[in-house]
């Protein structure tokens, strides 16, 4: 069932649902059956056949609102779904206790069938005046039986519980998407305004997305052969091109070894030795071989499609306008994110940094609450570097694309952490920064490419 899930994998899938129902009028088949929020989500879809033909952006606004909704139910639903496991575990060791065993539990068990469930559900009442004249093997049964209806109460009992909150909701909801949803539009179209203004935003999500290589470099290796375009040919001692000079006492020239015959020239015979200056036959080629280089460009295989870490800096010099522009990128950035499927890492920093893992769709609604929260305080760049570098080691975010969007009025980092970077770079890894103003020129050469508005 589906509530034996975490919230986050609840909504991993809750999302793909929509996705699929958008895709496709079938039921997926990953969906559980008796899912009542995957049934609204299909209903959802089904009442605005119009999303088909508008712009994508009102689909987003209406899956990200969904999103929201769906949570605060999961968040209602919690306590119910506890209770519905606690007596599923409650029913399964009743159900494989011998006769003593469930004397034992009878107590326990009476209270709870007593508390939540009528007669017509579980008649417990009926079932003790059954068993009173009978004997261990008769009671044995009449119990088993108990077990499976009260199994089939338990079932029921939550899936009547939820249904009800989701009806109690639903409504208010749907009234709030139809007041709000053209203001949500509107907010949205003016973040993209902001963004479309700066072609470099534009530049930054392609590269990130993958969509283009960053440079030639980039995308293809270059390797040089070298190859003699003339080869000499073998020489032996007897074919003599020229003479030399050296100290090769092998090479001598004839007239240089008669100044050793007479004891007044071999001086001059050494004297030439140990200046280098006897005369030698050379049996070296005039004309030596060369040597060309080939060049050849081969493709290099690119990574796949990965993850994302975007550090934003939320520091009071951010106020404004920068914050406006930070906003619009990191808001297409995540939304290229979920249309790849790629994992999307969130770090905002100013004194104190703070993660939001955004690969989960139960943590969307902390990136609207981080967007409607002004930007203030001073910048810690370190902690922040020392946060993505951390996130790379998981398995989720290996290899991620990090992009720091700040106007980098903070310190460099300490060597230690610029030598990790070092090591996530040769590994693949690449650091990028949209720098907001061009005062500071302390990151240009720590980052492999930073883009400045």
């Amino acid at each position: 069932m589906m509530n034996n899930k975490s919230s986050e994998q609840r909504m991993q899938y809750y999302s793909e649902t929509f996705d699929f129902y958008m895709d496709s009028e079938d039921h997926p088949d990953f969906e559980p059956a008796n899912d009542i929020l995957g049934q609204y989500i299909q209903s959802v879809v089904a009442d605005n056949p119009q999303l088909d033909s508008q712009n994508p952006l009102w689909t987003e606004i209406l899956k990200d609102d969904l999103m929201r909704f769906l949570q605060a139910l999961l968040s209602l639903y919690e306590p119910i779904e506890k209770e519905h496991d606690k007596q599923s575990k409650m029913i399964y060791a009743f159900t494989k206790a011998n006769m003593n065993g469930k004397r034992k539990m009878w107590n326990v068990v009476s209270q709870t069938i007593k508390q939540f469930y009528a007669a017509q559900e579980v008649n417990i009442e009926g079932y003790i005046n059954q068993m009173q004249q009978m004997d261990e093997e008769s009671k044995s049964m009449v119990l088993s039986v108990l077990a499976k209806d009260w199994e089939k109460a338990n079932d029921e009992y939550m899936e009547r519980i939820e249904k009800e909150i989701l009806d109690k909701n639903k409504n208010i909801w749907e009234c709030s998407v139809r007041d709000h949803g053209i203001e949500d539009y509107e907010r949205v179209r003016k973040i993209e305004h902001v963004f479309y203004r700066y072609p470099a935003l534009t530049e930054i999500v392609k590269i990130i997305g993958r969509e283009q290589p960053e440079n030639k470099k980039e995308q293809d290796d270059i390797l040089f052969k070298y190859k003699p375009l003339i080869v000499s040919n073998h020489m032996t001692f007897k074919e003599v091109e020229e003479i030399t000079t050296g100290r090769n006492l092998s090479h001598l020239v004839p007239t240089e070894i008669a100044f050793l015959a007479d004891s007044f020239t071999e001086s001059v015979f050494y004297q030439k030795f140990t200046s280098y200056k006897l005369q030698l036959f050379s049996n070296r080629s005039k004309i030596l071989g060369q040597e060309k280089t080939k060049q050849q460009i081969c493709d290099k295989p690119r990574l796949q499609i990965g993850p994302i870490i975007v550090a934003v800096d939320t520091s009071e010099s951010m106020y404004g306008q920068p914050e406006k522009i930070a906003n619009s990128l990191l808001i297409q950035l995540v939304r290229m994110a979920k249309k790849q499927r790629r994992k999307c890492f969130l770090v905002t920093f100013s004194v104190k940094a703070q993660t939001i893992d955004l690969a989960h769709p139960a943590n969307w609604d902390k990136l609207k609450d981080f967007l409607d929260h002004g930007f203030s305080g001073g910048t810690n760049g370190e902690e922040m570097l020392k946060i993505a570098l951390r996130v790379l080691e998981t398995e989720t975010y290996s290899l991620a694309d990090i992009l720091i969007i700040s106007d980098f009025e903070f310190s460099k980092p300490i060597k230690n952490t610029i030598d990790k970077m070092c090591e996530e770079r040769a590994m693949g890894v690449r650091f990028y920064g949209l720098q907001i103003g061009t005062a500071s020129r302390e990151y240009d050469k720590i980052l492999d490419r930073i883009w400045k508005v």
